[in-house]
Formats: structure tokens, sequence, C-alpha cells
């Protein structure tokens, strides 16, 4: 079932195939995807980062590997 089906006017079956307004949502959707991503992939290396400079301080008999 498409979001759009009870809101839409315009609703036919198939129509998402050719509407502007699901190709504008799924733009929407994508780019928020891709910034969502972005700021997962910065903050994974961020704490990685962080995870293995404290792991460099610990004593040697003490690392968790």
């Amino acid at each position: 079932m498409l979001p759009c089906q009870n809101q839409c006017p315009y609703f036919h079956p198939d129509c998402h195939k050719t509407c502007a307004r699901w190709a504008e949502r799924q733009n929407r959707q994508r780019e928020e995807n891709r910034k969502r991503k972005d700021y997962l992939r910065i903050h994974n290396q961020l704490a990685s980062e962080q995870l293995r400079q404290l792991q460099g301080l610990m004593p040697a008999r003490c690392r968790y590997r």
C-alpha cells in the first residue's frame, strides 16, 4: 500500500510510476537517507578512533581483542 493512497485525490493503480509528487517524495527520502548514512559513517569513524586511542592507553594485559 502506498502512503499517498488514502490522501491523494488523483490516486489510481500504478499512478506512482508517473506521479510528480511521488517522485519528489522519493527524492526527498533518498536525500534524507544519504544524509543519515553520512552522519552515521562519520560518527562511527570518530567512535572507532576514540576506542582505538583508549585501548592504546590500556596496559597490554588488559586489552580485550
